[in-house]
């Protein structure tokens, strides 16, 4: 049996209505939501026993909690510093590259929980059917359970890190940095990845730069070029990534006044930018096969990113307001577009993987 009740920002026991605190046997699920993230917010929840609450399989529960599918961003540079450093015969150290990649994960699982978090805290979540994992909105966790996972796995990603620094002191330039701007998040209210126009730059190095440096020298490799290379394309698609989620929430983040350089930009402009980011990374991967790989590497990033810029783009020019189903199919082609090329770099990077393993030069 379920009951509705409606509670104010200002009465004494909504904070622990949003954080599931309120009772061990029954889950508030948001229905209605106004005025978020204001003085005058008034929330409507719907109480229902906790065992009365519909839940997926274990794999797809958790799946979507951890949001499993983002991992790929996290994942695709550091199996390519992997390559890399076994092609280039520099894997001296593979037990502290696996404890940073452990630990590199963890911080990753840390910072999506937080954000969910957040999310839901500061209304977003509440009010877009679409937005974050929906795990605690559709009463499968509580917003406070979360909370306290997200601090749980941001110590044990520090704690992971540790080997590599003390045998590499050099890694923690990168890992100290990582671990200072996870405490930033994890201890601000205020900071979601949404919520701060740096924190595209934030996103960028978490996963480019600062993520395959830190990785490289884990390893005992020396820091180079090729590295570096790598993480400013990783996190570049990354950021276009977070650029494709900002923009498919346009409307509702600047009626927040969430900045972030959609919202600064505005709709006709954000499109350009979309279509520069995107171009700027295909031709990035062409330059770095072009320096690093073959020149059959190189062509084959060339058209597919030829094919797959032209796909985006004639999306992008068709798309004259940002609601409706033509917002949602192009947001669907640009994630496609980008998973498609980040696959490809797997692939052929597997491929290369079996070839060193086989010890083919």
């Amino acid at each position: 049996m379920s009951e509705l009740k409606t509670l104010n920002k200002s009465d004494s026991d909504f904070q622990s209505y949003l954080l599931g605190t309120f009772s061990n046997t029954h889950r508030a699920l948001p229905l209605q939501s106004l005025n978020v993230d204001s003085d005058q917010e008034r929330v409507t929840f719907q109480i229902v026993p906790v065992q009365q609450i519909e839940t997926p399989d274990f794999f797809v529960k958790w799946s979507q909690v951890f949001k499993l599918h983002t991992f790929i961003y996290a994942a695709l540079p550091m199996f390519l510093i992997i390559v890399k450093n076994l092609f280039d015969g520099t894997l001296i150290n593979p037990l502290d590259g696996l404890l940073a990649a452990v630990g590199a994960f963890f911080l990753h699982t840390s910072l999506n929980l937080r954000n969910d978090f957040v999310d839901h805290m500061k209304g977003l979540d509440r009010v877009l059917p679409t937005a974050g994992s929906r795990a605690i909105q559709k009463g499968w966790v509580t917003a406070q359970s979360v909370k306290v996972w997200a601090w749980i796995y941001f110590i044990l990603g520090v704690l992971f890190g540790l080997k590599p620094v003390l045998d590499y002191p050099q890694v923690l330039l990168f890992v100290g940095s990582l671990s200072a701007l996870g405490v930033i998040l994890i201890t601000s209210f205020r900071m979601g990845v949404k919520y701060r126009s740096w924190t595209e730059l934030l996103v960028f190095l978490l996963l480019g730069p600062f993520l395959t440096s830190g990785f490289q020298l884990s390893f005992g490799a020396p820091l180079d070029v090729e590295a570096v290379l790598i993480g400013l394309l990783t996190g570049w698609v990354g950021v276009f990534s977070l650029h494709l989620r900002n923009f498919e929430l346009l409307m509702v983040q600047s009626q927040a006044r969430f900045r972030n350089s959609i919202t600064h930009l505005g709709f006709d402009s954000s499109k350009v930018l979309l279509k520069i980011w995107w171009s700027t990374f295909c031709l990035g991967l062409v330059l770095l096969h072009v320096l690093y790989s073959l020149p059959e590497v190189a062509l084959v990033f060339l058209v597919s990113g030829f094919f797959a810029s032209f796909v985006f783009w004639k999306n992008l020019d068709r798309l004259q307001s940002p609601l409706g189903s033509d917002m949602t199919k192009t947001l669907r082609v640009g994630k496609q577009i980008a998973l498609l090329q980040m696959s490809l770099w797997f692939s052929l990077n597997f491929v290369f993987l079996i070839l060193v393993t086989a010890g083919v030069e």
